[in-house]
C-alpha cells in the first residue's frame, strides 16, 4: 500500500471518530484497548473515551487484572473487559518507574535501551490478551463499532484484526521516536531540519549532525519493523 492510500485511511478513521465524538443520534460501543505502560498514554485514550461517553456512546476497555479497580475507581463510566497478565503488568510497571526515575539524566536513545529487559514480559502480555479464549469471544459477540489503541503497542491492532478485521482500528498517536508515524501517514519530516527523537540534536544541526541525522531517520523505521514483526509475528493468527 503506498503512502496515499495509507494517508486516506488514516484520516477517514479520524473523520469517524471525531463523527462520533460529535454526534448523539445513535449509540455506538466503543472499545480501547489499555496501554501496557506509560500513563500518559492511557490518560490521552480515556480523554477520547470520556468524550464518547458524554454523548451517549459505550465505552468499554480491555484491562488486566493488575489495575482494573484503578482504572474502576478513576473512571466509573467506562466498562472493563479483564484478562489475566500473571505479573507481567507489575514487572513492567517497575521497569517504568525506575526508568522514569533517571529520565532526566538520560539521552532518548538511552530511555529506549532502559525499557528492553521488559520486552518479554511485554509479549507475554499480549500473549495471554489474545490467548484468553473466552474474553475474545465476549469481545467478537459484542460488535464494536471501533476498537482504539495506542499505536506503541501493536498488541491493540493484533486484536482488532483477531476480532473482526471489519471493524475499524484507530491509533492513538502522542509521538514516535521511530518516526514510523510519518512513514505511515505521507507527514514530511526532512531529516536535514527535524532532528530524531532519539538523538539529543536540536534544529540547529551542524553538516554533520544533518548526516547523522538522516542516517538515524532512514535506518530506524526499517529495523522497528523488523524488530517489531519478529516479536509480534507469531501473536498474528491468519
Amino acid at each position: 500500500m503506498g503512502i496515499g492510500p495509507k494517508l486516506r485511511c488514516a484520516t477517514l478513521l479520524l473523520v469517524f471518530l471525531g463523527f462520533l465524538i460529535r454526534h448523539r443520534s445513535s449509540e455506538e460501543k466503543v472499545l480501547l484497548v489499555h496501554p501496557t505502560f506509560y500513563n500518559s498514554h492511557w490518560m490521552n485514550m480515556a480523554k477520547i473515551g470520556r468524550a464518547l461517553v458524554d454523548k451517549g456512546h459505550t465505552v468499554t476497555v480491555v484491562v488486566s487484572e493488575d489495575i482494573v479497580e484503578k482504572r474502576r475507581a478513576e473512571w466509573p463510566d467506562f466498562q472493563f473487559e479483564v484478562f489475566q497478565d500473571q505479573g507481567t503488568q507489575a514487572r513492567l510497571r517497575e521497569i517504568e518507574d525506575h526508568a522514569h526515575t533517571t529520565a532526566r539524566t538520560m539521552s532518548h536513545l538511552e530511555l529506549i535501551e532502559a525499557f528492553v529487559p521488559g520486552e518479554g514480559d511485554l509479549i507475554k502480555n499480549c500473549d495471554l490478551l489474545l490467548g484468553d479464549s473466552k474474553l475474545e469471544h465476549r469481545l467478537r459477540t459484542s460488535q464494536y463499532s471501533v476498537v482504539i489503541s495506542d499505536h506503541v503497542f501493536p498488541c491493540g491492532a493484533i486484536l482488532s484484526a483477531h476480532l473482526d478485521v471489519r471493524v475499524p482500528h484507530i491509533a492513538v498517536m502522542r509521538g514516535d521516536p521511530l518516526f514510523l508515524d510519518e512513514t505511515s501517514t505521507g507527514v514530511l519530516v526532512p531529516p536535514s531540519y527535524v532532528p530524531s527523537l532519539v538523538t539529543d540534536f536540536t534544529d540547529d544541526m551542524t553538516f554533520g549532525q544533518r548526516v547523522e541525522n538522516a542516517i538515524v531517520s532512514t535506518l530506524l523505521p526499517v529495523l522497528a519493523r523488523r524488530a517489531e514483526g519478529s516479536r509480534y509475528g507469531g501473536l498474528v493468527r491468519s
